[in-house]
């Protein structure tokens, strides 16, 4: 059918070929001169804009969840860091925990005056 109708000049084809051109049953088309199925079933554009959406939101929370996750690994890093060089005596001279410096954050005075 495809053949036939490509055979033709442009603007001289039958009604059936531009009718039929691009229907997916050429023989119900045929028979009742309209096309009901026309087009590949491919995705709509709705469709399409939802899923790509998605995706980017999917990344995009997969993005903040790992730099949130890296930040607060590094700052465990840092708080052990500067636990391991904190003197173990205060200015009262009670002997503490090398980490209570890094969980209060860090808010003495390191230089003495």
């Amino acid at each position: 059918f495809t053949a036939v109708c490509n055979g033709y000049l442009d603007g001289t084809e039958p009604k059936i070929c531009t009718e039929c051109g691009g229907c997916s049953e050429f023989d119900q088309c045929i028979a009742k001169k309209k096309c009901k199925s026309k087009g590949g079933g491919g995705v709509s554009t709705h469709m399409f804009m939802s899923s790509i959406l998605f995706i980017c939101l999917l990344f995009g929370g997969a993005a903040f969840w790992h730099y949130r996750k890296s930040r607060e690994e590094m700052r465990e890093q840092v708080r052990g860091i500067l636990a391991e060089y904190m003197p173990l005596e205060g200015d009262d001279g009670q002997v503490g925990s090398p980490m209570d410096f890094a969980r209060r954050g860090g808010t003495e005075n390191l230089m003495m005056s």
